[in-house]
């Protein structure tokens, strides 16, 4: 319980007038559910009204919905280290798919144990042995129990303690097996994203994709109900967030904002008062954040930056950069990494590879109706071909005129100052982080060079 009287009766920051963070009287919970395989952009509070999501969109209008909130890696098990530990996939050790967190990193749940909170998880696991020591329980729930284990740990936890429960679905993962009648998402309705062929397959794709969103979202509102009949939802931070953009082409493990950028939305009833931020965050502040939250100073280990000034109105801007990275994923080295302003997105690939930019998603419909019109998308921008290409070695994306990043402008001469500019950031970050790459020509590619007698290649 150490730490534990420190909670009680404490005033969670003193802010004056204007506070949008109020005092409670007791510790203050932590409810955390994590989206699978989920872009910001397909929740109904983030515009998208092809999608229900009523429960996540209650939870955007009555707390903070932020607009601009990025990931630090676009794949599933380093994104999710990298958000509890508040450090970068490459300082975590864990920064490829599959690999658990090794021994002598810390999560935030053991922070809040030591504090004196009940720590649990419940639904899908995957991040190792190490890390499920740092919780109290553990409940590694299969797709179809995942509901109910969440349920069973909020009935079944101790009632003398606060709480952390990391709540993670395995919604909306491939393969889906949610009906597309749930609730009546129609192919007609869906918003097909830039890059993608819209046709029949990719629209009946993308239905059926937001009708596993929409299971999640019902999942979400059922734990909702039963803390609000436990009487502690009023003092309960909820957290929904997502670990990467959807599996379709040129999201799930690319660093484009269909990869990145991720639903962040954060409701407490009793202490936050409903906004909208377009400030810049990252996931690696939502660790420091919580911990700042409940009266708690965060690690020195932790790499990200609270933003609970900006939940309590001292600020209106966060960070003026964020930063992700791409690492191995599936039979293709593929590490790159980025940074993006709130104008720019710039990307440095370290892997110059022969892709045919569809990784291991290229079994699905919409990937596949990609291969299908290769000759129609001859003509389009190179980091949207669907067909073996070289890979850049950089790509600079101007937002206001090309928010879908659909044009590599890193050659145009108009933007040489944002090139060295977002070069130079990048740079900067990695030399801070301890992260260290070098340009590289794989196997892969010197054989695609020759075969296709590419001009530039190695």
């Amino acid at each position: 319980m150490r730490m534990l009287q420190r909670l009680v009766g404490l005033s969670l920051l003193v802010l004056g007038s204007s506070a949008a963070v109020a005092a409670s009287a007791l510790p203050l919970n932590v409810v955390v559910f994590v989206l699978d395989d989920v872009s910001a952009e397909d929740i109904g509070a983030y515009g998208n009204a092809g999608i229900r999501t009523p429960v996540m969109d209650r939870l955007a209008a009555e707390g903070w919905r932020f607009d601009n909130a990025f990931l630090s890696v676009s794949i599933c098990s380093p994104s999710r280290i990298s958000l509890l530990t508040g450090r970068y996939p490459h300082s975590t050790g864990a920064r490829n798919l599959h690999e658990p967190l090794p021994a002598g990193q810390t999560l935030l749940s053991a922070h809040l144990r030591d504090a004196g909170y009940f720590t649990a998880s419940a639904g899908k696991w995957h991040m190792g042995d190490y890390a499920r020591r740092q919780f109290d329980r553990v409940m590694e729930s299969s797709r179809p129990e995942q509901h109910q284990d969440w349920l069973r740990l909020v009935h079944e936890r101790p009632r003398n303690k606060p709480f952390f429960l990391w709540l993670a679905t395995y919604d909306a993962h491939r393969p889906f097996d949610a009906p597309i009648t749930l609730h009546g998402h129609s192919p007609e309705a869906v918003l097909v994203p830039a890059g993608l062929i819209d046709n029949d397959a990719t629209r009946n794709d993308l239905a059926e994709y937001y009708a596993m969103i929409h299971r999640a979202d019902m999942d979400i509102g059922l734990v909702l109900r039963l803390l609000e009949r436990q009487g502690v939802l009023q003092n309960t931070l909820v957290i929904v967030v997502g670990d990467n953009g959807r599996s379709f082409p040129w999201a799930k493990s690319y660093l484009y904002d269909a990869g990145l950028k991720t639903p962040l939305i954060v409701h407490w009833p009793e202490g936050l008062k409903a906004n909208a931020s377009a400030a810049l965050v990252s996931s690696v502040d939502i660790a420091p954040t919580v911990l700042e939250l409940l009266g708690l100073s965060p690690s020195n280990a932790m790499q990200g930056e609270s933003f609970a000034g900006l939940l309590a109105g001292r600020q209106s801007a966060h960070r003026d950069a964020v930063f992700a990275e791409r690492n191995w994923r599936g039979i293709y080295p593929a590490d790159a990494r980025s940074v993006r302003t709130a104008d720019y997105l710039y990307i440095r690939n370290y892997d110059v590879i022969a892709d045919n930019c569809l990784g291991n998603d290229s079994g699905n419909p919409s990937a596949q109706s990609l291969v299908h019109a290769n000759a129609v998308w001859m003509d389009a921008p190179l980091t949207h071909r669907c067909f073996p290409a070289l890979w850049p070695e950089e790509e600079l994306y101007a937002l206001s005129t090309d928010p879908d990043q659909q044009i590599n402008r890193a050659t145009d001469p108009a933007l040489n100052g944002v090139l060295e500019s977002m070069r130079q950031r990048l740079t900067d970050w990695q030399r801070d982080t301890g992260d260290y790459r070098s340009v590289r020509y794989s196997p892969l590619t010197e054989q695609w060079c020759q075969q296709h007698n590419q001009v530039g290649c190695h």
